[in-house]
């Protein structure tokens, strides 16, 4: 009678089913995570650079070869007095030439804004203004400094307004 039952202890183990199923729960908990990886490695890996330009001192962006932001160039024209009620404003222009300006005026080192006004038969302008002025002789003449530097064609000075958004 003995030898019957360690027979049956040696052929079945209670650990052996419980062992498949931990497996089995293993394999599909790694596969739930691979899949949450390869869905969010893209914005993980947004954010990662994002803290690394911000914080380029942490450990973590060691690595990495972030390159700095170059400053603006600086355009050597006062266009920003602080206060005031003029401004340079361009030439009224439709909206893929406004956008080739803008850049233009950033790559020189000038703030502009976008002035968005509708005319007749609903028909829509953009104006290119720059800078904020005490009195118009001041706007004149950086007016003509920037015309100068062929930044600017053709301007004429006019009352300040805030940008359209």
């Amino acid at each position: 009678m003995s030898n019957s039952s360690t027979e049956r202890y040696q052929q079945r183990s209670p650990w052996r089913d419980e062992a498949q199923v931990f497996r089995a729960a293993g394999v599909i908990v790694l596969l739930i995570f691979g899949v949450f990886v390869f869905y969010d490695r893209e914005r993980f890996h947004q954010k990662h650079i994002l803290r690394c330009r911000n914080a380029p001192e942490l450990p973590e962006c060691g690595f990495f070869n972030i390159p700095k932001p170059m400053p603006p160039p600086e355009l050597g024209i006062v266009l920003d007095q602080g206060a005031g009620n003029w401004a340079i404003q361009l030439e009224p222009i439709d909206h893929e030439a406004v956008n080739k300006k803008l850049r233009r005026l950033a790559e020189a080192g000038a703030s502009a804004r976008l002035i968005k006004t509708t005319g007749r038969k609903k028909r829509v302008f953009y104006y290119v203004q720059l800078g904020k002025f005490k009195t118009q002789k001041d706007a004149n003449e950086a007016g003509r400094q920037l015309k100068t530097r062929g930044l600017v064609t053709s301007f004429s000075v006019t009352s300040y307004r805030s940008a359209s958004q």
